[in-house]
């Protein structure tokens, strides 16, 4: 199903920082090493997916002392959030078009108070409705829905009537790692929350092909078989209510005394 190309051996350190695969330290896009070969593409489906960094003419444009903080905001929004709210919302404000620095403010205000989390999804749905072109606007928007416990929005968001990434996005046939492995994850986490388990199993296949070691695969594996448990467990407590029931108590009483009868019986026929 993937079928690796000729690497592209000009491109930034970005492919090799991600064979390290570090579960704990998400990826940078801002890598100032250079390499001799990176991992290039393979072919996942009917699309790309891609190790290197997609440019961004919005983002290259910023003033040289903005590119500069960039690795370093990305590092504090999953390690010290709070500290970069004020910041990102200041940049965000100054730098409409580099969408990241929305979607880096929503991730900085998602795990704070209720308040915190709503601006995080009022955010994401203006950013969605004014750029849905951007793939993190949906994949973001999409993510907020399932941790608000609206799965029918996020079902709608991620497949609709489109089943396939260059059904939602036409008009690109190459995606970066981070977007396929993020789209994925929320595939398999949406179709097994709806009850549909053969259809999440092939998600989290695929994505197991793309990254097999990934947080992401981990998490799935632990939701499938938590709710494994949580079913055999409530079997367990159906089955424990059952027994104590009247009817099933007295049926339970009659059959172990026909068996002592029959048991007291065969002892007498050997004894004879």
């Amino acid at each position: 199903m993937a079928k690796h190309k000729n690497p592209n051996r000009t491109a930034s350190d970005h492919g090799k920082r991600l064979t390290l695969r570090q579960p704990a330290t998400p990826v940078s896009p801002w890598r100032t090493e250079r390499q001799t070969e990176s991992l290039g593409v393979f072919q996942l489906i009917n699309f790309e997916v891609t190790w290197d960094v997609i440019p961004d003419p919005n983002q290259d444009a910023l003033p040289q002392d903005v590119q500069d903080r960039m690795p370093k905001l990305f590092d504090l929004v999953y390690r010290k959030p709070r500290h970069v709210v004020a910041e990102l919302r200041e940049l965000s404000v100054q730098y409409p078009q580099v969408l990241c620095l929305r979607n880096w403010l929503i991730s900085a205000l998602r795990g704070g108070s209720a308040a915190d989390f709503a601006e995080a999804l009022a955010i994401a749905q203006q950013l969605f409705q004014e750029r849905p072109d951007y793939f993190f606007a949906r994949l973001t928007l999409t993510d907020l829905y399932l941790e608000d416990a609206k799965i029918e929005k996020a079902d709608e968001l991620l497949f609709g009537t489109r089943m396939t990434l260059t059904e939602l996005y036409p008009a690109r046939s190459v995606f970066h790692f981070s977007e396929v492995r993020t789209w994925l994850y929320l595939c398999a986490k949406v179709k097994f929350i709806q009850g549909e388990s053969e259809m999440a199993e092939n998600f989290r296949h695929l994505l197991e092909k793309l990254e097999p070691d990934a947080d992401a695969i981990r998490h799935l594996n632990k939701m499938m078989k938590d709710e494994e448990i949580g079913i055999l467990a409530r079997l367990a407590a159906g089955m424990r209510k059952l027994m104590r029931m009247p009817e099933v108590q007295a049926e339970h009483r009659k059959q172990r005394q026909q068996a002592r009868k029959l048991m007291n019986k065969e002892a007498s026929a050997r004894k004879s």
